[in-house]
């Protein structure tokens, strides 16, 4: 899901997500293995943070482990800088998971905060149907999902 709206340049969201990988160091090498490119498509998800360990020899990465609001996120970019971390701590030092998963939530808790004033400002200069259901919605999630 392409939610840098900001970052794209004009481009298409396959095209400008092709590019972005191929400046990775790692991913990039990953990427060289396959039979068949990576498809990029756009789904919804729920903004949500999940522990980066998914299990004793799997960790999450991209939207798995945390997604991001199209209209307040910057959910590619972190996404890839994320996995390019935890590439370099795997091959490293697979112990620096821990404080890659620290620094994960922390920059997480300070989006949710991002989000709130974005949606609250929107509502208070705009006032529409549009921002008071985002406010609804910021709300009710903040109650449902702590991380």
């Amino acid at each position: 899901m392409i939610t840098d709206a900001l970052s794209l340049s004009g481009q298409r969201p396959p095209l400008f997500a092709s590019g972005l990988l191929a400046r990775t160091e790692r991913i990039a090498r990953l990427l060289e293995r396959l039979h068949d490119a990576p498809v990029v498509r756009a789904m919804p998800l729920p903004c949500r943070w999940l522990p980066l360990r998914a299990g004793p020899k799997s960790v999450r990465i991209g939207d798995a482990h945390a997604s991001f609001d199209p209209l307040a996120g910057r959910g590619l970019w972190e996404a890839i800088r994320r996995a390019e971390e935890i590439a370099l701590a795997l091959d490293t030092d697979p112990a620096l998971l821990e404080s890659i998963e620290r620094s994960s939530k922390k920059a997480y808790q300070r989006y949710l905060a991002e989000r709130a004033d974005f949606y609250r400002d929107g509502c208070i200069r705009f006032g529409t149907d549009f921002w008071v259901r985002r406010c609804l919605s910021e709300s009710i999630q903040s109650e449902e999902q702590p991380i």
